[in-house]
């Protein structure tokens, strides 16, 4: 009988245990979000960001302002392209020179009545806020996105010094 008793204390003080850890619990909410997408394709991390080496360019080379630069090949990769897109568009946004909204400025510090052109695979000019040429895709494979880059004068004797510009991109889908 005394077994019995004993059963019966050891169960309430498990039972009275649980009601004390009940009230050290807490409850607390996950909050999920994501996007679902179609088939599109993925910016390869290695064009997320990078940096395009430009030429030292003599003064020179742009003393008159429209006077244009080498075009600089760069290239943004796009990975595990579905099938369903065939083609995208870059739009390439930066802030504009008062002098002309497609060019795109230069960053503070460097030289004055310099700015950016950007170009697609045709070696067309890609005004700063307008999407690009339509590139074609193929779906399943990596897809590599071909552009140019070069200065463009928009003064005269433009001087010496560093000619540095960030440009952000963003990749529409057809």
């Amino acid at each position: 009988m005394t077994r019995y008793w004993n059963l019966i204390a050891l169960l309430f003080s498990v039972i009275s245990m649980s009601s004390i850890a009940d009230d050290t619990t807490h409850t607390g909410v996950v909050r999920i979000e994501g996007i679902i997408t179609a088939k599109t394709c993925i910016v390869a991390d290695e064009s997320k960001n990078f940096t395009v080496n430009m030429p030292d360019v003599p003064s020179y080379m742009v003393r008159n302002s429209g006077s244009v630069t080498e075009k600089i090949g760069f290239s943004v990769k796009l990975t595990r392209c579905g099938s369903d897109v065939s083609h995208a568009n870059v739009t390439f946004d930066g802030i504009p020179v008062s002098e002309d909204a497609a060019l795109y400025k230069l960053e503070e510090g460097s030289v004055d009545g310099l700015a950016l052109a950007i170009f697609d695979n045709n070696r067309q000019s890609i005004s700063n806020g307008i999407k690009s040429t339509s590139y074609a895709l193929t779906p399943l494979v990596d897809n590599t996105l071909h552009f140019f880059a070069a200065y463009k004068a928009i003064k005269n004797d433009v001087q010496p010094g560093d000619a540095n510009a960030s440009v952000s991109f963003i990749v529409t889908y057809d």
